[in-house]
């Protein structure tokens, strides 16, 4: 059974689950590729039509932020949740919130918890 791939839209949840599960899988890096591919500023008018239907861009928002970060976490790589952290304004035009804030203290207990391992 083929299924016509225009069925399947790219939104900003199913950008946000794809690149979470990406990392969960211990691929940090093509997830985070993928965010910058598709994702543009909330402040940003999208292009009105984008380069292809396969790749569109979505304006991303913190709820669908907070998930990526937090696989970010689970595989132990508090070093990008704190460059999300440092760098999620500018990048994104992005302001944390509460949920942002705990996954931002728990990177730096599992920071702490990484270097005393060594």
């Amino acid at each position: 059974m083929e299924t016509d791939p225009a069925v399947f839209q790219l939104d900003k949840e199913a950008l946000s689950v794809g690149a979470s599960v990406l990392t969960a899988s211990g691929r940090p890096v093509e997830s985070f590729l993928l965010l910058e591919r598709h994702a543009v500023k909330p402040s940003s008018p999208l292009p009105p039509q984008s380069p292809s239907p396969s790749f569109p861009q979505i304006a991303l928002d913190i709820k669908a932020l907070n998930p990526y970060e937090s696989s970010l976490n689970q595989i132990d790589r508090p070093d990008i949740v704190c460059f999300l952290w440092d760098n999620m304004s500018k990048r994104c035009a992005l302001e944390p919130d509460v949920v942002t804030l705990n996954i931002l203290l728990e990177a730096g207990i599992r920071a702490f918890w990484v270097l005393w391992r060594r």
